[in-house]
C-alpha cells in the first residue's frame, strides 16, 4: 500500500455523498466536491455557530483520502513498479496536493476563528482552551459547554459589537485596546444652504 488513509473507501464515499459533486472546472479542475453548508451571519451568537457547523473540520480531507485509495489502486496494478505508477499517477498526485492545500488553508481560517470567538466570549488563555482541548473527548459543542462552566462568560447570547460598546463605557478612551470604531457614513443628497447674499 502506498498511501495509508485514516478510513476505508467505503466510509469516504458515504461521507462523500452528503456533498454536492462538481462538474469539472479548469480552473479548479482536482476539487470533485463543494460543501453546500452556509455560515451564520457575525451577528450570531457563538453556540449559535458551533451547532450550525461553522467550525466543522474541513471537508477536503475526505477528497484527500478518496484519491489516496484510487491512488493505492492503481500502485496494485503496478505491480510494485514505481516508474509505472508515477507516470501514470501524474493528475492524481497533483490533485491530491492541491487538495491538501485546500484543507490546510481552510482548516487553519476555521481554527483561527474558533480560538478568536472563544478569547472574545470567555476569559480564557489559550494555554487553558489548548489543555481543555487536550482533555475534551467530545466534539466542539461539548468543548464550549465545559469551557462555558469553567470561565467566566463575558457575553453569553450577545452579539460581539454590543459587547465591544458595553466595554467601552467601562474603560476610558485613553486605556481603551479594542478596535476602533468609526461612525458609519451614509450616502444622501447633499444639504441644501441658504444663498445669504
Amino acid at each position: 500500500m502506498y498511501y495509508e488513509p485514516v478510513f476505508d473507501k467505503k466510509t469516504v464515499e458515504y461521507e462523500l455523498s452528503k456533498l454536492k459533486k462538481l462538474n469539472y472546472n479548469k480552473f479548479r479542475w482536482w476539487r470533485m466536491y463543494e460543501d453546500t453548508h452556509t455560515p451564520l451571519p457575525n451577528k450570531s451568537s457563538f453556540i449559535d455557530k458551533i451547532l450550525n457547523g461553522d467550525f466543522n473540520p474541513s471537508l477536503y480531507m475526505w477528497q484527500v483520502y478518496l484519491v489516496e485509495h484510487e491512488l493505492n489502486e492503481i500502485w496494485n496494478h503496478s505491480k510494485n513498479d514505481m516508474s509505472m505508477f508515477l507516470e501514470n499517477t501524474s493528475v492524481q498526485r497533483a490533485r491530491r496536493k492541491r487538495l491538501r492545500e485546500d484543507f490546510e488553508k481552510e482548516e487553519g481560517e476555521r481554527m483561527f476563528n474558533l480560538y478568536e470567538h472563544f478569547f472574545q466570549y470567555f476569559n480564557i488563555t489559550r494555554e487553558q482552551l489548548e489543555e481543555e482541548m487536550l482533555e475534551c473527548c467530545g466534539d466542539i459543542k461539548d468543548l464550549y459547554y465545559i469551557v462555558d462552566t469553567k470561565y467566566t462568560n463575558f457575553i453569553k447570547q450577545l452579539p460581539i459589537m454590543e459587547y465591544i460598546l458595553a466595554q467601552r463605557k467601562t474603560i476610558s478612551k485613553n486605556k481603551w485596546e479594542g478596535p476602533e470604531l468609526k461612525p458609519v457614513k451614509r450616502r444622501g443628497r447633499p444639504k441644501k444652504y441658504e444663498n445669504k447674499s
